[in-house]
C-alpha cells in the first residue's frame, strides 16, 4: 500500500535534534513501511537521521510525506503528529 499526505507546519516553529530523532524513531516502529519527508526542495528518508536534519523544515513551511508498505497510515499519522505538536518542531 502507498501514501501521499501533505501539511503545512505551525508557524513560530523550527526543526531541532529531538524532533529528528522523534521521526527517526517512527520509522524503527514501521520496519514494514519506508517513509519519507520532501520540503525545501529536498527529500529524506526518515531512518536517516542527518537527511531528516538537513532538509530544515521551519514553521510556515509545505512538508510533503510519502509512505509505502504494511502500515502506512499509522506510520503518516506518527509522523504528523511529530510535525504538529506544539513546541515539538
Amino acid at each position: 500500500m502507498q501514501t501521499t499526505s501533505y501539511l503545512v507546519v505551525p508557524e513560530r516553529t523550527t526543526m531541532h535534534a529531538g524532533v529528528v530523532f522523534a521521526l527517526c524513531r517512527i520509522a524503527h516502529r514501521y520496519p514494514n513501511t519506508t517513509v519519507s519527508l520532501k520540503s525545501n526542495g529536498r527529500e529524506a528518508l526518515l531512518d536517516r537521521a542527518i537527511s531528516v536534519a538537513a532538509l530544515n523544515i521551519r514553521g510556515g513551511d509545505s512538508v510533503t510525506i510519502q509512505a509505502e508498505g504494511a502500515e502506512v497510515r499509522a506510520a503518516v499519522h506518527a509522523v504528523t503528529e511529530v510535525l504538529t505538536e506544539p513546541g515539538c518542531v
